[in-house]
């Protein structure tokens, strides 16, 4: 009875930390001149993620990266998500080529996503939805992002000694 209960047990926790692959898009269907977010989900998977050309798209953000790792009960589970914002250049049908992955001799495969661009003559644009914490959406930072700049100091130094100089150059003349 214990070693039909041991092999239940492993088998069980085997297939709770199984890899897998997983590909999302915001919208498949977008007016052109407007952006979409693709997010790759891998789960229990320690590869690093390779995203394939996709012709007709400029990518405008990302890539973004989330990390999860949890141990319950000895057994450890991980989650990573890749996203990109991607706009297209030019109407028409396209697809989001699939990423294949080998985990372990296992072949880990996303599907091929179709996306189709439509015309867009009023110029409509909407933002993707965003899940920024609203907690930091009134929180007015306090520091200038300049001052966030290694080489702030060195440009505010070389200012200012451009604008002595000048300076002297007019006490002169």
């Amino acid at each position: 009875m214990r070693i039909v209960f041991f092999l239940l047990t492993m088998f069980v926790v085997q297939t709770m930390t199984a890899q897998s692959i997983k590909v999302e898009v915001s919208s498949d269907s977008i007016l052109l001149g407007n952006a979409f977010k693709l997010t790759y989900l891998i789960e229990n998977s320690e590869n690093e993620l390779e995203v394939p050309n996709i012709e007709n798209m400029d990518i405008v953000g990302g890539p973004n990266y989330s990390n999860s790792i949890q141990i319950n009960n000895g057994v450890r589970t991980s989650s990573q998500s890749v996203s990109y914002y991607l706009k297209p250049k030019t109407e028409g049908k396209f697809f989001i080529p699939p990423i294949t992955i080998i985990e372990d001799d296992v072949v880990l495969e996303t599907n091929a996503i179709e996306i189709n661009v439509h015309p867009n003559p009023d110029g409509v644009i909407t933002e993707i939805e965003s899940n920024d914490n609203p907690f930091f959406k009134s929180f007015e930072f306090p520091f200038d992002d300049f001052k966030m700049n290694p080489f702030f100091d060195k440009m505010e130094k070389e200012k200012k000694n451009k604008e002595s100089k000048t300076k002297r150059k007019l006490k002169k003349i």
